[in-house]
């Protein structure tokens, strides 16, 4: 979009302010928060790194990470059995829902 929102959010702010003057400088808090964060990571990304040692070799951890990499895949692939499950327990639970 040409201008990303800033149409909304420039009136959302107005109105906050119409409706109490603090609304406005702490969303201006959090933005500034938010840039701060953003500059450290950018900072930590463009620093010259330091060489890594080699990490020990772990069959049983590379094994772990295949398992639960290829039942995320799974998962996101076919998805009904594990809601069929959550509806299941959902109902022996007495959840209530939306």
């Amino acid at each position: 979009p040409l201008t990303a929102g800033f149409v909304s959010r420039w009136l959302l702010l107005q109105s906050l302010n119409a409706l109490d003057a603090r609304w406005p400088i702490l969303v201006l808090l959090g933005s500034l928060g938010v840039a701060i964060g953003y500059l450290r990571g950018l900072k930590a990304l463009l620093a010259p790194s330091l060489p890594l040692p080699d990490p020990p070799r772990s069959w049983g951890l590379n094994l772990l990470l295949g398992g639960l990499s290829a039942a995320c895949v799974g998962i996101g692939l076919f998805p009904q059995p594990v809601l069929d499950t959550i509806k299941t327990i959902v109902q022996i639970l007495h959840i209530p829902v939306l």
